[in-house]
């Protein structure tokens, strides 16, 4: 049997594996009994440290040096931040350095520990039972409001279903006394011409009568019939009336019956605290930020062109600013390609330098690059959205029955997607997660529409305060709402439409837009107040349009011709 583990419950000796052990060497953390004590001593009387067995819970277990494994530590060297031992403290490594010895160091510790265990049980501990609680107490409500809603929709469809009954009622009971009118009156019309029919049958016989009779006075008295039976009555025209469905058209009959508003699924930073805290306002006062009195920068007079390259793409662009300066450029057909952008030299064009192309076949792309660095795209009224990473592109969303507009990276690295449904009767902005539908932005507070209908051009931008912008081609106006897709105002140039839209980082919204003299550029706040105009000289009927972290503008021209230009003054100006 072998001793050593023949009783759990004795603990023998790590040395000779025999005795039980009785006693406990601090430093190298063994169990040995009184035989081996004495040896063990015998090798560094300094080093090791015996204590009782039963002292071993109580007795502190330095850590072996870092530098030296044969040593524990005793000190601590406070510029190194590290346990060392007596060899560390006196070599050239920690010359000059303060100590202090590790227990006291220890106690330090210790004391952070237990007012950190305390901060753990009094007051994050319960902070994390109270919010779960209110979580799983939000989720039942969060279900419970589905289930209204739901039920709501329910009950409309049994007041249409009820009103339809009613008009699909009224309509047959219109068409059953139709169906009776036109019966009584076919009814009395056989009923006449029954009778006129047993006339003539009667008279036939009557006549067949005389002439077989040898009686005088009856053939004398006959009368002939003849006149008055031809003369037929009016011949009875019935018309059947007919029903003629009129063509269900889902968008207008889904407005018609309800709109759906208020889908959003967010996360708000801060919005959790501890319960001690729970009077204090999360993050501090923002108030100057959110309206606009902390802008560090101003717009320039006179704009100034920083570099111009030709790209040879001809027709409407769109762009997307890299995260290494250069230029992602889409065409209505062709690759989607990577131009580098030149830092300035003395020539008005700089030849183009293309450093990749993506497949993306034809039709106008609307193009982004998320904070990770990849190209994210889709083919305008397409229903697939697309990402191009490690050299490969791959599906990220598919819109099913909904079709893409365009598409921009949010501050979270998700995607605001602009689209129009099929028959272009519907446009909305939805927000996506982690290629998830967040929050649905369609309609205000009044169940009124945002955005126009229709398949034309809309482009949408996240502001840095968080405000969505989308600026429509057709209706001529930009429409900001906030965050929570709240709608906040609506700016228009009564003329001109617009061509674009962008926004800074002074969340200033620029909207270009063409006339006859050349490419403007308006310039407003995040509350809708115009603030500068800017003149792009080059006429051109259309531009793509982006801005990069440092503020300056990329603008490509219809010709082919990429600008960089810089809008705002630099902090030290």
């Amino acid at each position: 049997m072998d001793l050593v583990t023949s009783c759990q419950d004795i603990q023998r000796c790590q040395v000779c594996k025999v005795q039980i052990a009785d006693f406990f060497c601090a430093y190298c953390e063994a169990k040995l009994c009184m035989r081996c004590v004495g040896a063990h001593l015998a090798e560094d009387p300094e080093k090791h440290r015996i204590v009782k067995l039963l002292d071993k819970y109580t007795t502190l277990i330095l850590p072996i040096c870092a530098t030296h494994s044969q040593e524990r530590c005793k000190n601590y060297c406070l510029q190194c931040d590290l346990a060392v031992c007596s060899s560390c403290v006196s070599s050239r490594s920690h010359e000059r350095h303060k100590f202090l010895t590790i227990v006291d160091i220890l106690k330090k510790k210790k004391e952070i520990i237990k007012h950190d265990s305390d901060e753990l049980e009094q007051d994050i501990l319960p902070s994390y039972e109270e919010i779960v609680q209110q979580v799983q107490f939000n989720g039942e409500k969060v279900q419970e409001a589905f289930e209204e809603v739901l039920n709501d929709i329910e009950k409309q469809r049994k007041i249409w279903h009820q009103e339809i009954d009613l008009i699909v009622n009224a309509l047959k009971d219109d068409v059953g006394g139709m169906r009776k009118t036109q019966t009584k009156v076919q009814s009395d019309h056989l009923n006449i011409l029954q009778e006129l029919l047993a006339d003539v049958r009667q008279s036939i016989q009557r006549n067949k009568d005389l002439q077989e009779s040898l009686e005088i006075s009856k053939s004398l008295s006959y009368e002939s019939m003849n006149s008055t039976l031809k003369r037929f009555p009016p011949k009875l025209e019935i018309s059947v009336p007919r029903f003629t469905p009129k063509a269900i058209e889902n968008e207008m009959n889904s407005e018609k019956i309800g709109i759906i508003t208020g889908f959003c699924i967010s996360n708000q930073e801060g919005g959790y605290q501890l319960k001690s805290q729970s009077g204090v306002v999360p993050g501090g006062s923002r108030k100057e930020d959110e309206n606009g009195e902390n802008i560090s920068k101003d717009v320039l007079n006179e704009p100034q062109i920083i570099t111009a390259i030709e790209t040879k793409i001809k027709g409407p662009k769109n762009v997307a600013c890299t995260n290494d300066g250069n230029l992602w450029v889409s065409s209505d057909d062709g690759p989607i390609q990577l131009f580098k952008i030149h830092a300035p030299v003395n020539v008005a064009i700089n030849p183009s330098v293309i450093l990749k192309k993506v497949p993306a076949g034809k039709g106008l792309k609307s193009i982004a690059v998320n904070k990770t660095g990849h190209l994210v795209f889709g083919t305008v009224l397409s229903n697939t959205i697309s990402i191009y990473k490690g050299n490969e592109t791959n599906e990220l969303i598919n819109l099913n029955r909904w079709s893409l507009l365009s598409l921009c990276i949010t501050a979270s690295n998700g995607l605001l997607v602009c689209m129009t449904d099929a028959k272009g009767y519907a446009c909305r902005v939805v927000r996506f997660e982690e290629s998830e539908a967040r929050q649905i932005i369609q309609y205000d507070s009044e169940g009124k529409r945002l955005f126009s209908p229709g398949k034309a051009r809309k482009q949408v931008r996240e502001n840095c305060n968080g405000d969505i912008c989308v600026v429509d081609y057709k209706g001529g106006d930009v429409v900001v709402t906030d965050k929570t897709g709240t709608f906040r105002f609506r700016w228009s140039k009564s003329v001109n439409r617009p061509i674009g839209i962008a926004t800074d980082s002074q969340a200033q919204i620029i909207v270009p837009y063409t006339d006859t003299f050349g490419v403007k550029i308006n310039i407003i706040d995040r509350n809708g107040r115009f603030l500068r105009l800017l003149n792009i000289s080059e006429y051109c009927k259309e531009i793509g349009l982006d801005i990069d972290s440092e503020d300056n503008m990329y603008i490509t021209e219809f010709s082919g011709t990429v600008r960089k230009i810089r809008y705002m003054k630099h902090l030290n100006e």
